[in-house]
């Protein structure tokens, strides 16, 4: 039957449209084209993730600490690989031919007989496994392929990339409300770009968003319990975000909060809330004590004691709170602006009329 409207009709076909399906199309492409795009370690600090997963696909779990300086022994073409020659900062400088065939060689090597040395990558030394575990994995593969320090570069890269397209499908596939506001932040431009990088973010990004599909899925759905699948889903989410990056650990709060009062019995509400702290917060807490061991601040000329900045937060929690109002307040746009897309290393603005029209789109999403 012809809808006697063109806003019915509209409606009607829009209805038909998955945004999972138009994300899958769109992210493959515009993402895969950003990925082999962008030049070699020019995303944010790409360099230090590669020399982090490398150092994790040898079985290093944790780095070392050299007076003022952190980091690990690799091999040396892994550490030269990652000489861009000042590009980083500057975006004016380009990659020419000369220097990607510089990089491309060897295609191929024996990583066994590769000499070593000390690499410095204090920035990403800390940084627990959890959030490299695609790029890892293809790594190590590569290595016993014996494919070069580029190629698994961009080994990594895929990983990531798939990794975080698969988890961002998923959670627009179970997200009953905003899907199209969901749609358009898993397709911004740094979403897209840190997809495609091997940093841990894009794969962080995606999995937030699954575990918080899956909690507005349970809430929307007002009678139905949590089953223990359920459960474990949620909290492997959270553990993994939270050890990942603390800033991550308050969604484990937000699992506990919602999760809890859909639990019947006493026992399992108990269990629940042990499994939460056993999972989330105790391995969060045990990292960040073994990972301050290897913190080395990045100005050395402004003193930091993170122990001494917990203690501080803890002690006076509203000067803090105060502290991020004021902090909010000041760098607002600037923040909004790397939400949206600063590419580079954080150099590489979008256009000026970008940053308003993505903002009013969002805003209209949500109406």
């Amino acid at each position: 039957m012809r809808l006697p409207f063109p806003a019915a009709r509209l409606r009607a076909t829009m209805e038909r449209l998955r945004p999972e399906t138009i994300f899958l199309t769109l992210a493959c492409s515009f993402g895969l084209a950003v990925l082999f795009a962008n030049a070699p370690f020019q995303a944010p600090d790409e360099s230090d993730h590669y020399t982090r997963v490398f150092q994790l696909s040898e079985g290093t779990l944790l780095g070392e600490k050299r007076g003022n300086i952190a980091g690990g022994e690799l091999p040396q073409p892994a550490i030269d690989v990652t000489n861009t020659e000042g590009i980083p900062f500057h975006y004016e400088k380009k990659m020419t031919s000369a220097l990607f065939a510089r990089l491309l060689h060897p295609v191929f090597i024996d990583w066994s007989g590769a000499p070593r040395s000390f690499s410095i990558f204090p920035h990403t030394v800390v940084y627990a496994p959890a959030g490299y575990l695609p790029q890892t994995v293809a790594v190590f593969f590569g290595r016993h392929l014996r494919i070069g320090p580029l190629g698994l570069m961009y080994l990594a890269r895929l990983a990531g990339f798939a990794a975080s397209v698969a988890l961002s499908f998923a959670a627009l596939k179970v997200l009953p409300i905003y899907r199209w506001t969901t749609l358009v932040l898993l397709l911004c431009p740094m979403s897209l770009y840190l997809f495609g990088s091997i940093a841990s973010d894009g794969v962080l990004i995606a999995g937030a968003a699954l575990l918080m599909a899956r909690l507005a899925r349970l809430e929307v759905q007002e009678d139905r319990p949590a089953g223990i699948w359920e459960q474990v889903i949620m909290l492997a989410l959270a553990a993994l975000l939270a050890l990942a990056k603390p800033v991550y650990l308050p969604l484990a709060g937000v699992v506990l909060f919602l999760v809890l009062p859909r639990l019947r019995s006493r026992r399992s509400k108990v269990l629940f809330c042990a499994a939460t702290v056993i999972c989330c917060v105790l391995p969060a807490l045990i990292w960040f004590r073994v990972a301050a061991a290897l913190y080395v601040p990045s100005d050395g000329d402004v003193p930091l004691d993170p122990f001494a900045q917990s203690r501080h937060i803890i002690e006076m929690p509203w000067a803090f709170l105060a502290l991020v109002a004021h902090t909010i307040r000041v760098q607002y746009l600037t923040t909004f602006h790397w939400m949206v897309g600063t590419l580079g290393w954080g150099d590489t603005p979008m256009p000026g009329w970008f940053y308003p029209v993505f903002g009013y789109g969002i805003l209209g999403c949500l109406l």
